[in-house]
């Protein structure tokens, strides 16, 4: 403990630590005093879409940034997780997590691709390459890998698996952009590569996103259908649709990359406290790097052993929420648990790993605008719960059986 005495519990009848709340999410865009200077250009030249001087100037930067040879800036990762492998003309079957979010498979779906759902690694939560060796067949065709809370996958097994089937190789890297393998950033791995720039990631531009690829056949074919197929002259060569990042949304980028390293350092430096006090209470886990590799501190996920903590996750989760703080079940369901798939066709593995952490599973509040003493607070009465699990549990009853 770093606090002189064990904290009151809000649910025990204490104070709440976070009476205004302390959110799961809480982007910090730029300072409107930064923008206003890109802003006021940008209405006077009426140019609000349509590949702009900002878009451009973005996806150059990405493209620097990653290592990349070409970035298609597009309106949202999900835009960018369907066209790949719509570019790439795909038939048959994709090897993919169900321990994802849920648009890394519902892309394969849309694409009429069969999803076949493998299971992570225990250690880092990231796509297991001998389960992806295992589950392939003659109808696979390419493999999805995801870089999940910031921590990428085993990219180097993966890349000589898919080496060896002769497979496409896609990185979901929409929770990774500022993260590292192999001392690479991540965007110039596998054949392509989608970040996000959702209002909850590193590089908050509200939605947008962006396909990076080494790939100059694959940008361009990507390009072409983010504007309906459209090469110019109107008619179309490929049947598009619309997936153009906006004006604005490549504004509020171009200023965030202005501070990206700063913000990085610090979110980094809040998911080390994480790690460093949680990793010592008995009954909590949390996901490894894999060697070689550097995350970015999109999230911080840990996995609660009922019997060695005492309480269960959800136990857990009641107990923070007494407390204002927000956190987020992530990804429990997992997809092959979804309803949307109950009647959607999909081959699975076995999923026993998938299965325990989506039961154990609980994603705390990690985001710019928090202090060192938040996370030192959020520590503080986690450590509190393990030693006094039964009067725990027994206002959490009382308080069930109230509603």
């Amino acid at each position: 403990m770093t606090s002189s005495s064990t904290p009151a519990l809000a649910v025990l009848g204490g104070s709440p630590v976070f009476p205004q709340g302390l959110r799961f999410v809480h982007p910090k865009p730029p300072a409107l005093k930064r923008l206003m200077e890109r802003l006021e250009p940008m209405l006077e030249s009426g140019r609000l879409t349509n590949y702009g001087p900002y878009v451009q100037a973005f996806e150059r930067a990405i493209a620097e940034r990653t290592g990349a040879a070409h970035c298609v800036a597009v309106a949202n990762a999900t835009l960018g997780l369907l066209l790949v492998p719509w570019a790439w003309q795909l038939g048959g079957e994709v090897i993919a997590p169900s321990f994802t979010f849920s648009a890394t498979v519902h892309a394969l779906v849309w694409n009429r691709l069969t999803p076949v759902l493998v299971d992570i690694d225990p250690r880092t939560l990231t796509l297991d390459p001998g389960a992806v060796e295992a589950a392939i067949g003659p109808q696979t065709q390419a493999i999805v890998a995801v870089c999940i809370f910031g921590i990428p996958p085993d990219l180097r097994a993966l890349e000589v698996i898919a080496k060896r089937h002769g497979l496409r190789l896609l990185y979901d890297t929409a929770q990774g952009f500022g993260s590292r393998y192999a001392e690479r950033p991540l965007g110039g791995f596998g054949d392509a590569e989608v970040l996000s720039f959702h209002a909850a990631k590193t590089l908050p531009t509200g939605e947008g996103g962006a396909v990076v690829t080494n790939d100059a056949a694959l940008a361009q074919t990507v390009r072409l259908a983010c504007n309906f197929g459209n090469p110019g002259s109107g008619d179309c060569t490929v049947v598009g649709l619309n997936a153009k990042m906006s004006e604005w949304s490549a504004l509020l980028g171009l200023a965030g990359l202005e501070t990206f390293d700063r913000d990085l350092a610090h979110r980094r430096a809040l998911w080390a406290q994480y790690q460093r006090r949680l990793s010592a209470i008995p009954g909590l886990s949390l996901p490894e790097l894999p060697a070689g590799a550097e995350g970015n501190g999109q999230n911080c996920a840990v996995l609660v052993d009922e019997a060695r903590f005492g309480l269960t996750r959800d136990e857990l989760e009641a107990v923070l929420a007494a407390e204002g703080i927000e956190c987020k079940r992530y990804f429990d369901p997992p997809i092959h648990r979804m309803q949307a798939y109950r009647e959607v066709r999909v081959r699975l593995g076995p999923l026993p790993v998938t299965e325990r952490v989506c039961r154990t599973i609980l994603c705390l509040p990690l985001h710019p605008r928090m202090g060192m003493e938040d996370i030192e607070r959020v520590c503080d009465l986690i450590e509190a719960c393990p030693a006094q699990p039964v009067q725990i549990r027994r206002q959490l009853a009382k308080e069930s059986r109230r509603a």
